[in-house]
């Protein structure tokens, strides 16, 4: 987006607006780096961008769902 990444919920959702359906809230951001961003498509998660949270764990909170 050619913007710094977001560092809390509150200003990532005014950035996203309504293009995205959920958000998970893990707190403010302590080191800055880059969201993980996760697009599901038929139940089925596809890591768009890697950040902190790795695809390993994307897919154990998804398998559980």
């Amino acid at each position: 987006s050619g913007k710094p990444s977001g560092t809390n919920l509150k200003n990532i959702m005014k950035d996203f607006n309504e293009k995205v359906d959920y958000f998970i809230d893990g707190g403010p951001s302590k080191i800055g780096l880059a969201s993980t961003i996760v697009q599901v498509i038929d139940g089925i998660p596809h890591v768009l961008r890697k950040g902190p949270i790795t695809e390993e764990q994307i897919k154990n909170v998804c398998s559980r769902i």
